[in-house]
């Protein structure tokens, strides 16, 4: 009974702390979704793209620097084009957020709880090991 209750009262402190530990507390409640170009926005991309990125790449970096902005656009347009569609922040998904940390919270009582039953007994039947 009383190592149950130190196992309790050891996987609550970790349960607490696993968020912390795991670093999801850290978490941006927010999620990135693709969102797919109509027929019309995918040709006028594309229109702009061969009209002015010609010979644009990543590992083109001998650019001239008023050239940077227009090029990481490019660079921007091109990748939205492989990908299908603009990429877009949706904010707040404060569900994921609180799921997240739900489940390495129960993580942390539930490894804590168990170790506090394992090492005990490990320990236990090495040092029956060592005295025969």
């Amino acid at each position: 009974m009383k190592q149950r209750k130190i196992a309790i009262s050891l996987a609550v402190v970790g349960a607490i702390a696993a968020p912390f530990v795991f670093r999801t507390y850290k978490m941006e409640p927010l999620y990135w979704a693709v969102v797919p170009y109509t027929a019309k926005t995918k040709e006028k991309v594309t229109a702009y793209v061969t009209n002015n990125c010609q010979g644009i790449t990543e590992n083109n970096v001998h650019a001239a620097p008023w050239q940077g902005l227009s090029r990481q656009y490019c660079l921007d347009e091109i990748g939205n084009l492989k990908r299908g569609g603009d990429e877009h922040a949706y904010c707040c998904s404060t569900r994921n957020y609180l799921a997240i940390n739900a489940i390495a919270a129960a993580a942390g009582f539930v490894i804590i709880y168990a170790l506090t039953f394992l090492l005990p007994a490990l320990i236990r039947r090495y040092w029956r090991w060592l005295n025969r």
